[in-house]
């Protein structure tokens, strides 16, 4: 069971429970109480709640969770984890603290639903100015390519500091937010970061900017290495092979899905 946040208060409503930041407690609750959820019937994995009735709402990003793979065909948003959307609550807050560069999370909400499956919404307020780096990489030169590298750099770094292992650390996952990084989705990270988590975590990042065929255009190997060397605390040369093996490794997939 995961214990209750300063700041926050936990409340239920029908088949509905959620921990929520104090302050909004008084905008969320009646929400919930008229449509289950905050997204209600909205459509798709991310996507923005009804604007909120209060003085000076802060924008506010609301991601329901969505299976992926063959199980997501049949399931789709419908979970058996209880403790999803709050996991990755604490985890916000926890790598907030440590000085990691994440949204701030408001608001975890798990809705029950028919046979006893579950639901599960993320809010957070929402990032000012935010795009894909991406995007932002493949749109600038050369000298504004490596300061977000750097700055990409820097963040993975004080992610692993923290202590955090991201489940899914890919370049779509990191945020230009003005002349800031932002690390997105935590869902599903663990605590406690070994040598060969670290390394996995950055092979599967170099691995996302080879398949985006953006972005592989933009990096060159060069590029690619100035970010393992920002990144600090690692053998360059044999973290940069591990990388490149993972990415010979999984072109044989990307071929065979043409």
């Amino acid at each position: 069971m995961i214990g209750l946040p300063a700041g926050y208060s936990q409340f239920q409503v029908g088949d509905t429970s959620a921990l929520v930041r104090s302050d909004l407690e008084a905008v969320l609750r009646p929400l919930l109480a008229a449509q289950g959820t905050l997204l209600g019937d909205a459509a798709g994995p991310r996507a923005r709640p009804p604007p909120l009735e209060r003085p000076g709402p802060p924008p506010l990003r609301v991601r329901r969770y969505h299976r992926g793979g063959l199980v997501g065909r049949f399931l789709g948003d419908l979970h058996l984890s209880p403790d999803r959307a709050t996991h990755e609550l604490v985890a916000l807050l926890r790598a907030r603290r440590l000085g990691v560069p994440v949204p701030e999370p408001v608001a975890a909400v798990t809705a029950r639903c028919a046979g006893g499956l579950l639901r599960h919404e993320l809010a957070t307020i929402e990032v000012p100015d935010a795009r894909p780096l991406p995007e932002a990489i493949a749109s600038c030169g050369a000298r504004e390519r490596r300061d977000w590298i750097l700055r990409a750099a820097r963040v993975v770094a004080s992610l692993h500091a923290a202590d955090i292992d991201h489940a899914d650390l890919h370049a779509g996952n990191l945020l230009a937010a003005g002349g800031d990084v932002v690390l997105v989705d935590l869902d599903r990270c663990e605590l406690g970061v070994t040598p060969r988590r670290r390394v996995g975590n950055l092979a599967r990042l170099y691995r996302s900017v080879a398949k985006s065929k953006g972005l592989s255009k933009a990096l060159s190997r060069t590029d690619r290495l100035r970010f393992l060397r920002a990144y600090g605390d690692i053998d360059v040369a044999r973290v940069s092979r591990a990388c490149e093996r993972t990415v010979w490794w999984h072109s044989w997939a990307w071929g065979a899905r043409g």
